[in-house]
């Protein structure tokens, strides 16, 4: 069995005006290896994702939401979830 160690981060899309914007983003980034939740929100402009960063990478998601037309800025929350 393997252990999976998730990450969360908080990205920061500028561009995101609607609720359109938060399904595209959120399916975006869904699509990434790893990413076990995305939750994107327009008011503020932030996005939350969980990810096992064995598989995926900040990188890997700020490609996924760039990929599609917005511009990311990191906000790294600074917690680890280790599930078995």
């Amino acid at each position: 069995i393997r252990r999976m160690s998730t990450q969360r981060a908080s990205l920061h899309v500028d561009g995101m005006t609607c609720p359109a914007c938060e399904a595209r983003i959120s399916d975006s980034l869904l699509r990434v290896k790893g990413v076990s939740r995305a939750e994107a929100h327009v008011q503020g402009g932030l996005v939350r994702v969980e990810y096992d960063d064995d598989l995926a990478t900040l990188g890997d998601l700020k490609a996924a939401v760039e990929k599609i037309g917005y511009a990311v800025r990191e906000r790294k929350s600074a917690s680890t979830v280790i599930a078995l």
